[in-house]
């Protein structure tokens, strides 16, 4: 008979269609609540390992009189159901028959109500697979699970038992279509910090730069005061604040409208400032633009280079960070990285390090990471339940370009 699999909302649904907010429908970690329109969508999305034909039920409730309900997979086979009953309760909707191999997307919606919502929803029942379903398990996970993984690509730096690197510089570029909201795109990433460009919001863009302070405490106003780091200087229109809840630090932000198709260049600096402190800096070249200084940092205690004799101290990530937005696929190409020693010699860095965090091992597979067709430029591309994932642990090759940064150190901001 195969067996049953149920599937929490709660971790593996979105609204897809219609707002996400107390006065439309939301996802919360119980499932599908205040579903209040006939516009909202909520899809679910889980894994099959193999073409499956399956029933599907849904476990819900309904607050008052009784309301019709569709669910549809692919947008294509659907059942309509008429649902009642204040107590949770199982209602089969139907057979779907040779369900293809990988993600598939379960479409839930309203078609008419008596009451006031159309009803929770709190599980997703398939009875009858054979194969694996894939998909967040864990309330633990359903956080992170819904943001979907974070990927990174970790740059193998030239001879580093024998080079102290003090710059490192890359460039970015976002394709169009793919600066979703949520979005961070971490070019230069470093031991002590990182610095990139976020999409905050729907009308908010920035480039973000952090340094962390060597104090582990989440709670900044708990931290050892002579561990933390203190801002030098930030340049023009730069807002500086301490930062909590992933250990803590300083970190700065440029507001600015950045744009989709372009490529903006990074460069960060890292050298010891005396014998018990570093100091860490970080500029953006925008398109048509000069260097512009983002903030330098004192960093007490830890005297050091950019690098610690490791040949993968420097990465970059690509991340989401608002959950109810990881049903959006986003990606970015991570291109021409050079570091340069304290000799001032410049060395391009062409071999990366593809890897993810926990999600990627917890349930979602929609992550990939290497390089561009051209093979110019690595990439990074998470979230939207997409099928060509990339396996990670796994070493890629960019062809060098040969051309090191014309940057005039001694001139910079």
């Amino acid at each position: 008979m195969g067996a049953q699999v149920t599937i929490p909302l709660g971790g593996n649904a979105f609204i897809t269609q219609g707002g996400d907010d107390m006065n439309v429908a939301m996802i919360t970690d119980t499932g599908l609540e205040h579903w209040r329109t006939t516009e909202t969508i909520c899809s679910v999305y889980f894994k099959l390992s193999q073409k499956e034909t399956f029933t599907l039920s849904l476990q819900l409730s309904v607050p008052s009189g009784s309301s019709k309900v569709k669910v549809s997979i692919h947008g294509k086979a659907s059942y309509t159901k008429t649902i009642t009953g204040t107590e949770k309760y199982i209602q089969a909707f139907g057979k779907f028959k040779n369900v293809g191999k990988g993600y598939v997307k379960l479409n839930i919606r309203g078609i008419s109500k008596e009451g006031d919502m159309f009803g929770n929803v709190f599980n997703v029942l398939l009875a009858g697979t054979k194969g694996t379903v894939e998909f967040i398990s864990n309330p633990m996970n359903f956080y992170f699970g819904r943001r979907g993984p974070s990927v990174h690509m970790s740059y193998e730096v030239p001879n580093p038992y024998v080079n102290n690197y003090e710059y490192f510089y890359s460039e970015v570029t976002v394709p169009v279509g793919n600066d979703v909201v949520g979005s961070y795109f971490m070019a230069n990433g470093f031991k002590n910090g990182y610095f990139g460009m976020q999409v905050n919001s729907a009308t908010q863009r920035s480039f973000l730069f952090s340094v962390f302070s060597d104090d582990p405490s989440d709670n900044v106003a708990a931290a050892n005061a002579a561990l933390q780091v203190s801002v030098l200087k930030a340049g023009p229109g730069v807002t500086t604040n301490t930062f909590g809840n992933e250990g803590n630090g300083q970190q700065a932000y440029y507001y600015m409208d950045w744009q989709a198709g372009q490529t903006y260049k990074y460069l960060v600096y890292g050298s010891p400032s005396g014998p018990n402190a570093t100091k860490h800096t970080g500029w953006i070249k925008v398109p048509g633009g000069d260097w512009m200084l983002m903030a330098s940092y004192l960093k007490p205690t830890t005297p050091g280079y950019l690098t610690r004799q490791n040949a993968n101290d420097l990465y970059s990530f690509c991340e989401n960070f608002i959950p109810d937005q990881g049903y959006i696929t986003r990606m970015a190409t991570y291109g021409n990285q050079w570091v340069r020693n304290t000799y001032g010699i410049w060395s391009e860095v062409i071999r990366g390090y593809f890897d993810s965090d926990a999600t990627a091992s917890n349930g979602r597979d929609d992550y990939a990471g290497g390089v561009t067709s051209d093979n110019r430029t690595f990439f990074l591309k998470i979230d939207g339940f997409f099928n060509d994932m990339v396996a990670q642990y796994q070493y890629f090759d960019r062809t060098p370009g040969g051309i090191s940064p014309a940057i005039n150190i001694t001139s910079l901001p």
